[in-house]
């Protein structure tokens, strides 16, 4: 994305006049508030418009928050080449409200930095800031990539963001690992107390290079926005040491990896002992019934299965106790596992088919879900101890101790790929 300035230089001109149709400006303004930060008043909360010499009949519109930088290509009509960088938030909430038809936005002020926005009897004069003080927006040299499905890769996206880690002790974990596997993209994420994986359809062109073949770690944020960003039907995906980059006709998104090496997570994927086939639906009903008596702070639920039931169960000292039965085929032995419900609810969100395979081995081992028509896709939840009305009792279990218990819990090993 940036290239340092040298002091006293300007890359950017001032006295930018351009003509643009308010619904196109809206859409455009609708995607960069994706990628600019919602705080504060620095750069990363402003737009850049830029019109170069020589292109009359378009715009390129940019806005940042330092890890992710979003261009995009406008058609406009360009009476003056120039910049400006105006506060996104402010600007899209002021041409919301505008009546249709062409807007026209000149510099204005002593400097240039500031905007006149004009359309039939409707003005505003908006304060900007020096457009240098956004960094230097330079089309990127482009790495090997490869092409997807637009709605393909946001799915996937989806189905694998909410297992990543919130905590910034462990950057290696606060983002989605991408690499290429036998013609698809393998996207995986884990925060330690549970995991996704998901493959995409086959991608077309080539590889992603070397880093990409290798994987690497991609921050959530503005991969969440794919399927608003983007519009053409396949997007072209590509990663260096740096960068992953990713691109269709009128938008480029640049967003920085994050260092680190990514858990050694194969292992973790053995195939279950004991799998048992289970409607869907019911049981997401059942979890959210049941986790209203668990902690709150642990909202853990237990899962004990027996030769003709699934018994979901939760137990707080505070509130009380509840279970529910849901009648299943199942050929092994009983068995007891605690589970945080919310991870199990997140897991069977993304799983999407409305019958599952739950993987089970012992009450230690990770509950596997698995959606039988997709055989390559798999989420894994780590257990925590199943709780018993005797332990609570015994234990007198308080909010922090019960923390405490969900701490102990089998995490996803960390060892280096």
């Amino acid at each position: 994305m940036g290239k340092k300035k040298q002091a006293g230089t300007s890359i950017y001109l001032a006295g930018l006049q351009f003509r643009i149709d308010r619904d196109h400006l809206a859409r455009a303004l609708g995607k960069i508030i994706l990628v600019a930060e919602k705080k504060g008043d620095g750069v990363g909360t402003q737009v850049l418009f830029v019109a170069r010499e020589g292109e009359e009949e378009r715009i390129q519109v940019a806005a940042t928050d330092l890890i992710s930088t979003l261009l995009l290509t406008c058609t406009a009509d360009v009476d003056q080449s120039g910049s400006l960088l105006l506060p996104a938030k402010q600007l899209r909430e002021i041409v919301r409200r505008l009546p249709p038809g062409d807007v026209h936005i000149a510099a204005s002020g002593p400097e240039g930095h500031h905007a006149l926005l004009t359309i039939q009897q409707v003005g505003y004069k908006i304060f900007g800031k020096a457009p240098d003080e956004f960094p230097a927006v330079i089309r990127p040299e482009l790495p090997a990539g490869v092409e997807v499905g637009r709605h393909d890769l946001a799915r996937a996206t989806d189905r694998t963001e909410f297992s990543v880690a919130t905590d910034q002790d462990r950057p290696n974990l606060c983002g989605i690992w991408f690499r290429q596997l036998d013609g698809r993209l393998q996207l995986v994420s884990t925060d330690g107390h549970r995991l996704s994986r998901v493959l995409t359809d086959r991608v077309e062109n080539g590889g992603l290079g070397a880093a990409g073949l290798l994987g690497s770690i991609v921050p959530p944020k503005a991969l969440r926005a794919l399927g608003d960003i983007f519009t053409d039907s396949t997007v072209w995906i590509g990663i260096d040491d740096s960068r992953a980059i990713l691109i269709d006709n009128s938008a480029t998104l640049i967003v920085q990896v994050i260092e680190g090496v990514f858990p050694n997570f194969e292992h973790t994927f053995g195939p279950p002992m004991y799998v048992v086939s289970i409607d869907r639906q019911p049981l997401m009903v059942a979890i959210e019934r049941i986790a209203l008596m668990a902690n709150n702070k642990t909202p853990q639920v237990n899962l004990e299965l027996t030769e003709s039931r699934l018994r979901i169960s939760a137990l707080s000292m505070d509130k009380g106790e509840a279970w529910e039965d849901l009648a299943i085929y199942y050929d092994g032995p009983e068995l007891l596992v605690g589970a945080n419900s919310q991870f199990l609810l997140d897991a069977l969100k993304a799983c999407q088919d409305e019958r599952f395979e739950l993987g089970v081995t012992d009450e230690l081992s990770g509950i596997h879900i698995r959606n039988p028509r997709e055989p390559d896709c798999l989420w894994l939840v780590m257990p925590i101890s199943p709780q018993s009305a005797e332990e609570a009792a015994e234990t007198g279990r308080t909010h922090k101790q019960a923390n405490v218990a969900a701490s102990e819990a089998p995490a996803v090993d960390e060892g280096a790929l």
